[in-house]
């Protein structure tokens, strides 16, 4: 019984990161994020933040 508790399929975790990568395309084209925003942002890492 050393089974996970949830195991995902590999169809959801494809759907997944299409869904986001829809989702930061529409923000970046609508400018919806502030430029300050960094974490998860391509060429935005956190690192990047702090200097």
């Amino acid at each position: 019984n050393y089974r996970p508790v949830s195991v995902l399929p590999s169809v959801s975790k494809v759907y997944e990161r299409v869904v986001y990568n829809r989702v930061i395309s529409f923000l970046e084209r609508s400018n919806s994020l502030s430029p300050l925003q960094f974490g998860f942002r391509k060429n935005h890492s956190t690192s990047l933040a702090l200097t």
